[in-house]
This record gives C-alpha cells, structure tokens and sequence, in this order.
C-alpha cells in the first residue's frame, strides 16, 4: 500500500525527484525530494524503468539486492522487512535469482 505521501503525489513507490529524469507524466517534486506524477500509472512506469536500470547497469538480479538499492535502511526505510513482503508476495526467498526485464517479474 502507498503512503499518504505517495498517494498525494500519485507516486506509489516514492520514486526519487531528479530534473534530469523527464519521466512521462512527471509534474515535478515535492517538498521531499519526491516526484509527483499527473497519475499513479506514470509513477509505476518510472519504477519499472528504474528497476530495469538496476538490472543493466548494476547487475541486480535478486528481490533483496532491488530492495536495499531502491529503498535503502539510510533513508530510513525498513528495507529487510519489505524485501520479505515482496518476496513472500512473488512466492520466491530474498536470495532468488529474478530477472528485472521480464514484464512478468
């Protein structure tokens, strides 16, 4: 489930701001260092490409690697518990060999 800040910004995963990332459906940031988008659907569609680049340009191919990059414990995140949600909901262990550009991942 979103956050309220997520849901306010229509940004369900709290993807990062960065001018440099025109992401479509982009309307800027917040007062967070959040992007907020015209609709959730652009904010999905920006995650998915970050986790795709994950894939690419660092060679993350594991729920637990995606998880500690994407939502680091130094942003205060609960990074080890969300990496077992997401594990548990995809049927697979933290460890699992995944493949981010696969739509079906």
């Amino acid at each position: 489930m979103a956050s309220n800040l997520g849901i306010r910004n229509n940004n369900w995963l709290n993807v990062r701001y960065n001018p440099d990332n025109d992401w479509v459906g982009q309307i800027g940031g917040d007062q967070n260092g959040y992007a907020r988008f015209k609709d959730p659907v652009y904010s999905l569609r920006a995650a998915d490409t970050i986790l795709k680049n994950y894939a690419v340009r660092h060679g993350i191919d594991t729920i637990n690697d995606a998880i500690f990059r994407f939502a680091p414990p130094s942003d205060n995140n609960p990074t080890s518990d969300y990496a077992d949600f997401v594990a548990n909901k995809m049927g697979i262990s933290t460890t699992d060999k995944i493949n981010l550009n696969d739509s079906k991942t």
